[in-house]
Formats: structure tokens, sequence, C-alpha cells
């Protein structure tokens, strides 16, 4: 009974920050990420038993800091969901960081962080430069013709 009173208090406290808390059901966990309106979603996956894992600690810890800060245009999800616990990031309805809180974890061991999507794997070259720089900016001698 002790289980569902701590689950029922952990709903209510995150549903109080902003979170929605949702019992898994693949339908409407699916309904919920397809109607999402933000650039942003964040899913804690957690169980009752999870609860007790050494990670949860350090799970809860980043769902409260992404409800008491959250990124612009973000939401988050609390699924009740007999699995592994861990914190999901979806954008645009795919998952693009499987573990928030491991991604936390090594943040400050001085890491790079970038979404592929953010890379600019091809473009223009940078045009060559010939000559002397006289040449290529002539304003700097007043060889501007108007």
């Amino acid at each position: 009974m002790d289980e569902y009173v701590g689950k029922i208090e952990f709903a209510n406290a995150v549903g109080a920050r902003g979170a929605k808390f949702l019992k898994y059901a693949s339908d409407k966990l699916n309904a919920e990420i397809i109607s999402n309106d933000t650039d942003d979603l964040y899913i804690l996956y957690f169980s009752e038993a999870t609860r007790k894992d050494p990670t949860w600690s350090r799970n809860q810890q980043v769902l409260l800091d992404l409800l008491d800060n959250p990124p612009p245009n973000s939401r988050v999800l609390v699924v009740d969901f007999d699995r592994d616990i861990y914190i999901e990031h979806r954008r645009g309805g795919k998952v693009i960081v499987d573990d928030v809180a491991d991604l936390e974890e090594l943040e400050d061991k001085s890491l790079v962080k970038c979404d592929d999507h953010r890379l600019v794997k091809s473009g223009p070259s940078l045009p060559r430069q010939h000559g002397k720089t006289a040449d290529t900016f002539p304003h700097r001698h007043g060889e501007i013709k108007g």
C-alpha cells in the first residue's frame, strides 16, 4: 500500500511542477508523443521498483532540473512503466538522447554536445584570396568608386 501512496505523491509533486503523468499504455503514450506541440519532449520512464534503484536519485534530480528550469519550448512526461529508469529526449517525435541522466553525468567531463541536425556537413567553401590585402579590401585605401 505504501508503494501506491509514494507513487501518487510523486505524481502529484511532478504534476504541480508542470509534468504530465501517465500510466503506460502504448496507444496513450504514442498519442502524447504525436500530439506534442513543443520542440523538445522529455519522458521519464519509471516504476515503483526503480524508485529503489541506485540511479533513481540522479534521474529524479535531472527531472526536477528540467521542471524547475525547463529548456525553451519543452514539455515533460512522466510514465509509470515497468522497465529500467531513464529519461528520454525527443525532438520532432524522434529520440535524440536515450538517457538524459547519463548525458548530464558526462557534461562535466569537457565533452562537446551537439545534435547531428545542427552540424553543417557540407556547404560553400570560403573564397580564395588572391593578391594583396589592398586588392581584397580596396576601401581601406580609398579605392572605392561611387
